[in-house]
């Protein structure tokens, strides 16, 4: 069963994207509403995908200081990041931080689609070596 959190100091932001994906059946959400909460989420729950809404700390310059954090707690935690930054400079933001896709502003259906499709793809390469080790592919 996959597990979302959203990150947002504002959950209207992300109200279609969340209410997409829980009409996702077997999939788990939870929202933090700051670093802090998001940071315990990701350490106590184990999320599969953190939804990061644009500049979810006052105190940082954009939500990189966040992703970097959330890796140091999970380093398999895939990212997306909310964000009108022009997509070259998003890239360079941040390149080498793993994070899986850039949204709009007002992320929708089919970018719920979009996620889960990836984060599927993500989640069956990841295990296919075990898989195939075991036999079972």
């Amino acid at each position: 069963m996959p597990r979302i959190l959203l990150v947002s100091r504002a959950p209207g932001d992300l109200a279609a994207l969340a209410g997409a994906l829980a009409q996702t059946p077997g999939l788990a959400l939870r929202w933090a509403l700051d670093p802090e909460q998001a940071l315990a989420e990701t350490r106590d729950w184990r999320p599969d995908l953190a939804v990061i809404d644009r500049d979810p700390d006052p105190e940082q310059a954009g939500p990189w200081g966040l992703v970097r954090a959330l890796l140091g707690v999970d380093a398999f935690l895939n990212t997306a990041v909310v964000s009108d930054r022009d997509p070259d400079r998003f890239h360079a933001a941040s390149e080498g931080l793993g994070v899986m896709t850039q949204l709009p502003s007002s992320p929708g259906p089919a970018e719920a689609a979009w996620l889960l499709y990836h984060l599927q793809e993500l989640t069956r390469a990841l295990a296919w070596p075990a898989e195939k080790a075991s036999g079972q592919a």
